[in-house]
């Protein structure tokens, strides 16, 4: 699976990736070549409240923003790069949050080959708040997923928080 060559094993099984296709507040968004998937991205929309449970950290999050949106990740294959997959995926997944609010995240994981994601998202026009150190570590005791980096739990990885204020649009 492609996530497990990205993130690590069992970061992203089959079940929670089923799970995250079933839920009214997610989208998983794929493309593929050749029946082959190439890259693909998963985004999120919460109530604001809710949103420490994806993004760990502690946002000011303007209160009139009852809903929030989250890019929880994107990855396309190595060899595809380079051809506006990236940015595709990050535009259709905006189109989705777009439908419930005004806010996006993402964090980047810092393994080495973050600039390639970085570039991506300041291209579209995020912003960079913070680096956080041992950003997954909870998560990857809590969950038992292995690190491409650190490999065993616990992921002691940095992540790289960005910000996005959209445009809201009319259907």
């Amino acid at each position: 699976m492609l996530a497990n060559q990205a993130f690590g094993k069992n970061y992203l099984t089959i079940s929670s990736l089923n799970s995250y296709d079933s839920l009214e507040n997610s989208q998983v968004i794929v493309v593929e070549e050749n029946e082959e998937v190439i890259g693909f991205s998963i985004v999120m929309t919460f109530k604001q409240e809710e949103l420490f449970k994806h993004l760990y950290i502690d946002l000011e999050i303007p209160a009139e923003e009852s809903c929030v949106g989250y890019r929880k990740m994107t990855i396309v294959k190595p060899e595809s790069r380079g051809k506006g997959i990236g940015s595709e995926l990050v535009k259709k997944g905006e189109v989705f949050i777009q439908t419930k609010s005004k806010i996006v995240y993402s964090s980047i994981w810092c393994n080495g080959t973050e600039e390639k994601m970085t570039n991506l998202l300041d291209k579209n026009g995020y912003q960079f708040l913070e680096k956080r150190i041992n950003y997954w570590k909870d998560d990857s005791l809590e969950k038992q997923y292995n690190c491409a980096i650190c490999d065993a739990p616990p992921c002691m990885c940095a992540a790289l928080i960005y910000k996005k204020n959209l445009t809201m649009f009319v259907q």
